[in-house]
């Protein structure tokens, strides 16, 4: 499918709307000054002296039409400018609240923008990053998981140890000595790991 430049769309609609406001002009122009000059002929017959009454009401009609046909022309410019700007803002509203959303950690929140432009291949942008810092965040929460579980288990041993040499349970013995040395060694190369990890991520 062909795919619709987001500049070429709008310039065809400005252009498109520009075009139509001056046709409209002019062909009201043109029937008023038709109008006022059937007006002034009909007016100006039988008459054989001073016209210049009927030409002083001739040139109000005419600058009352051009001032009518403007102000009209104005208004409707605002209005499908007004529409336009909405139309074209509002895709760009919608992911912004997404985006916002996302910074507060709603990161299931999507764009829902249809079409074939550069908006739409924003929204779908915007909705991949979405899904990859999905996938990240829950990545994230199966390490955090895996790593407390894997320090839970040598903290725990020397814990027990500690609390055992502390009640008289057991004699610090050169073997239970060495089992602590191990554990506290198995905490170095974890710690060691996260750093490399760190450093890779």
């Amino acid at each position: 499918m062909r795919k619709t430049g987001l500049r070429a769309r709008l310039s065809f609609i400005f252009i498109f709307t520009v075009a139509a406001i001056l046709v409209f002009v002019s062909i009201s122009l043109i029937f008023e000054t038709h109008y006022h000059f059937l007006m002034y002929q009909n007016q100006s017959m039988g008459m054989t002296h001073d016209f210049s009454q009927l030409i002083y009401h001739l040139e109000q009609a005419l600058i009352q039409s051009i001032v009518w046909t403007f102000l009209v022309a104005l208004l409707l410019t605002i209005g499908i400018s007004l529409y336009i700007a909405k139309r074209v803002s509002a895709p760009l509203i919608t992911m912004k609240h997404v985006a916002e959303k996302m910074t507060h950690g709603h990161l299931e929140s999507r764009s829902n923008i249809k079409g074939n432009d550069e908006l739409a291949d924003l929204g779908a942008s915007l909705n991949r990053l979405a899904e990859q810092l999905q996938n990240q965040e829950h990545l994230r929460k199966i390490m955090t998981q895996d790593i407390a579980h894997e320090l839970r288990t040598p903290l725990a041993t020397l814990k027990s140890h500690m609390q055992a040499f502390q009640d008289g349970v057991w004699q610090p013995t050169p073997s239970r000595i060495q089992a602590c040395y191990e554990e506290i060694e198995r905490l170095i190369r974890l710690v060691a790991d996260l750093e490399q990890l760190t450093h890779i991520v």
